[in-house]
């Protein structure tokens, strides 16, 4: 079933009644429909009833009683309030929106005390609250990922610093998976202008999270001698995990660092830091990446990194 969203707006502008059916015919078609192109298209419906505030009330209204989960719900809610620009507008405004919204009727079997919260949460991505959404106990990982996505699109990550903010907060949340912090890594890396260093202080995170296996997959493969499938699915999650930073990262990679990166590797299998075939693995995903590469010659910071780390 394809459900076009984009098209369907001005059909159904300013009737809840209609955009409720058509989130419900949404939720119906997922995943035919992804949640991603979802958000976009909600996000989009937001700017243009961004300064019309009977439209703006009739999409809200839809979203909170449609027929999904009060998670789900604070998902959508948050592309709309990125679409309106929230955190741009006065504490007041937002509060009053707030108020209103919670006076609307919710749809059946919607639970009032997670619906407040799921609410909250929707109004906390959009105004770039990480920490709430990371730190929530009521979102599940793919949604946390949803709501962590549109703030980082809202919060325009368009500098190192930025960049580097949210890089921390991901990385001292506690309670969260390896994979999890990755993927929230990922999506900084995909919206964000990380730098090097930064990228190059990513892997020796990962490096050290992986000293907390039983073995890792910088181990020599002489020395790890005879391992059960438990351990050998484990290096085939890190081993996977760490060409994910470097694919993440690719956007961002110039000719200059693939080449140096390159060389560097090649050194580190030479002084058996890192065993031949996965250094093999990933120089062969650099060259990959070597074509569509930007030429640039800006890459001091990576120098840089690569003195400091040597000299320690």
């Amino acid at each position: 079933m394809h459900f076009k969203l984009e098209s369907a707006f001005d059909q159904i502008r300013g009737n809840a009644q209609k955009i409720r059916q058509a989130l419900n015919a949404l939720n119906s078609a997922t995943p035919t429909i992804s949640i991603r192109h979802t958000i976009a298209t909600l996000r989009m419906w937001g700017e243009r009833d961004s300064r019309h505030e009977p439209e703006r009330l009739a999409l809200l209204t839809g979203i909170v009683q449609a027929n999904t989960s009060s998670q789900k719900m604070a998902v959508f809610m948050a592309a709309v309030m990125s679409g309106i620009n929230l955190r741009q507008r006065p504490q007041e405004w937002r509060e009053a929106l707030h108020e209103q919204l919670l006076a609307i009727p919710t749809a059946e079997r919607i639970d009032p005390t997670l619906y407040r919260q799921c609410l909250r949460l929707g109004f906390d991505a959009a105004c770039g609250n990480t920490s709430a959404v990371l730190k929530s106990p009521v979102l599940t990982a793919p949604e946390k990922l949803q709501l962590l996505e549109i703030l980082y699109i809202s919060s325009a990550v368009t500098n190192a610093q930025a960049t580097h903010e949210h890089l921390s907060k991901v990385l001292l949340t506690p309670k969260t998976t390896r994979d999890f912090k990755l993927q929230a890594i990922g999506l900084i890396f995909h919206h964000g202008k990380p730098s090097y260093f930064q990228f190059k202080a990513i892997l020796t995170w990962l490096k050290r999270e992986f000293k907390t296996d039983t073995q890792t997959v910088f181990t020599n493969p002489a020395a790890i001698g005879d391992i059960g499938d438990e351990a050998i699915y484990a290096l085939a999650d890190q081993r996977q995990q760490y060409l994910a930073l470097y694919q993440n990262f690719r956007p961002h990679m110039t000719r200059d660092f693939i080449q140096l990166e390159i060389a560097q590797i090649n050194r580190q299998v030479a002084a058996e830091e890192i065993p031949e075939d996965f250094g093999a693995t990933l120089i062969f995903q650099l060259r990959q990446f070597l074509s569509p590469a930007v030429i640039d010659t800006g890459i001091k910071d990576y120098r840089q990194f690569d003195r400091k780390r040597d000299s320690k």
